[in-house]
């Protein structure tokens, strides 16, 4: 079985690893609100529809903890982390397979810096071959009744490689990713064939 990311509630950017020029998380102490949105989402089973609601009263405690002086880079990291959790909490919902797809954060939202408003980006990676992506077309159907306005993308490691290729904008966002849930083997490979000794 593919290993899985969970949702970290003490995420927050960190170093880049040598050679990938890609960001990962590096924990920086719990975020509570982060921690009670997890918990609910645990406590509930949230559907996408309940997760809406869920997502604007953590959006409020950010808010609120902005009002009361926390710094602006946790509350970003913060609020990856709430999307980190509402994404593979629905994505396990729908039973995608582990071996075939990769759900991963890029941009902005993959350097877990989300300020409200920002685009939510995220790239879909499938495996080659004959692969059947209706538990992912409902996925992603389902991300509109959440009330999150996500950018997607649905590639293989050879789209993302030929794409990158062609637009130097590409490749950035695709540094700029963290693995969320899915195939750590596909991300792997994606992120050699678009390092910057390969593009």
């Amino acid at each position: 079985m593919t290993e899985q990311a969970r949702p970290d509630s003490t995420a927050r950017l960190g170093a880049t690893p040598a050679g990938t020029g890609r960001y990962t998380a590096q924990p920086a102490g719990p975020d509570a609100t982060v921690g009670r949105f997890v918990s609910q989402l645990d406590a509930a089973a949230a559907g996408p529809v309940a997760m809406r609601g869920m997502l604007g009263s953590a959006s409020e405690a950010l808010a609120d903890r902005f009002r009361n002086g926390d710094a602006v880079e946790l509350l970003a990291a913060a609020n990856a982390g709430i999307v980190d959790a509402a994404l593979t909490h629905l994505w396990a919902q729908f039973d995608v397979p582990e071996n075939d797809f990769t759900l991963i954060a890029v941009g902005g939202y993959g350097r877990a810096e989300l300020h409200p408003g920002s685009d939510i980006d995220i790239l879909i990676l499938i495996a080659e071959g004959e692969i059947d992506t209706d538990p992912v077309e409902r996925f992603v159907a389902a991300l509109w009744d959440t009330g999150l306005e996500i950018g997607h993308s649905v590639r293989t490691v050879a789209d993302c490689k030929a794409q990158a290729a062609e637009d130097v904008t590409i490749t950035t966002t695709l540094m700029e990713s963290r693995r969320l849930v899915g195939n750590a083997s596909l991300d792997e490979e994606m992120a050699r064939v678009t390092g910057p000794a390969h593009v």
